[in-house]
């Protein structure tokens, strides 16, 4: 079966599918130079790809987003310059602000010293005292749902 071509339409320009196109350009005019371009395609990419939900607000679980985002580094294969980067964009609130801190005045911090210092100031644990005193006083709250109440209760016991 072969199909009609059909006739081009009245009053209506046709363009060839093929323009060929030449440099008229005088040889003589320098061109201006090229710049390299800050962030290679490969570092875009790398941006541009992070999940919405690997974030860490510097109150949620630490140990928690640091096994995600090295669990994704890992996954996408990411150098430490590139993790060191990506973990500078999933910062928001109080970890951010920790974040601009500890790069005030030297941009490039080595992504092993970040993450110590991460761990330092959020992931800090709890001396057992204290913690099994807060688990024996925790009740639940008026209008809680038994569902935050359950997971509440599971945070304080671990």
């Amino acid at each position: 079966m072969t199909i009609p071509s059909n006739p081009p339409a009245p009053n209506i320009l046709t363009v060839p599918a093929v323009i060929p196109v030449t440099n008229n350009a005088p040889t003589s005019v320098p061109l201006p130079p090229i710049t390299p371009n800050l962030l290679t395609p490969l570092k875009r990419d790398v941006l541009t790809k992070l999940p919405k939900a690997l974030q860490f607000d510097g109150r949620s679980n630490w140990p928690v987003f640091r096994g995600k985002f090295e669990g994704y580094a890992k996954l996408n294969k990411w150098s430490d310059e590139e993790s060191a980067e990506c973990l500078a964009w999933c910062l928001i609130g109080k970890a951010s602000d920790f974040y601009a801190v500890l790069t005030e005045g030297n941009t490039k911090v080595q992504y092993a010293d970040l993450m110590q210092r991460l761990e330092e100031r959020f992931g800090a644990k709890e001396l057992p005292a204290t913690a099994q005193g807060r688990f024996q006083v925790a009740h639940q709250v008026s209008g809680e749902s038994l569902e935050d109440w359950s997971d509440r209760v599971l945070m304080l016991a671990t």
